[in-house]
């Protein structure tokens, strides 16, 4: 249901129903958390778990957040005597999945690419709605952050805000990245030249006598 966008690859949602079909919260952690070396033979492979300096929020609070509302979810409904499977109410569903791809993400650090997860993270009144999220390596072509939160379904005006947001604070990454590593750079120059200095002072000679 994501709206074109060229940091926002997909938000989709998991429905009550489907959450005992494999779906459950344990069943993506491990997705998450747990990656092929080789992804075109993930059977035959080494698997390997990613590092926690590339996750963001909490699995377990995740976790129990998850089970919790999917399980007053489907006792409403069977106290009501309802089918489950035809409720498409914006409260009925266990977990939202959103794939955070941004544009410029060849060079985004982890921390860049998971502070595009708060928006996302925080609900009307500010509080964090109970999260988890990992950062994927695609090779060549960077990162993509993966994340699991427990809330109702956006509608179309949060998620177009939610997107807004995001479209802004990565367009501003790039110059920030950029900002940095030129810091980073003087810097160096700056050490190298003290040293040099500091040498020719205990060598009795400046840098100008060469």
């Amino acid at each position: 249901m994501a709206l074109k966008n060229p940091h926002i690859q997909d938000v989709s949602y998991v429905h009550p129903k489907d959450y005992y079909d494999g779906r459950d919260a344990a069943a993506v952690i491990r997705y998450l958390v747990r990656r092929p070396d080789d992804k075109r033979n993930p059977a035959g492979g080494a698997w390997r778990s990613v590092p926690r300096e590339h996750r963001v929020g909490d699995a377990k609070a995740f976790k129990a957040a998850a089970e919790k509302r999917t399980r007053a979810i489907w006792n409403d409904a069977k106290s009501r005597g309802k089918t489950l499977a035809k409720n498409k109410a914006y409260w009925c569903t266990s977990y939202l999945h959103i794939v955070i791809s941004p544009a410029n993400r060849g060079g985004l650090s982890p921390a860049s690419l998971k502070a595009l997860a708060r928006p996302w993270t925080a609900d009307g009144n500010g509080e964090t709605i109970p999260h988890f999220g990992v950062i994927h390596t695609d090779g060549r072509r960077g990162k993509h952050l993966h994340l699991v939160l427990v809330r109702d379904k956006l509608d179309a005006c949060e998620l177009r805000d939610l997107k807004a947001k995001t479209d802004g604070m990565a367009m501003r990454l790039g110059p920030e990245r950029t900002l940095e590593q030129e810091m980073s750079r003087e810097l160096k120059q700056t050490t190298a030249f003290e040293t040099s200095m500091g040498r020719g002072r205990e060598t009795g000679h400046s840098i100008e006598d060469g």
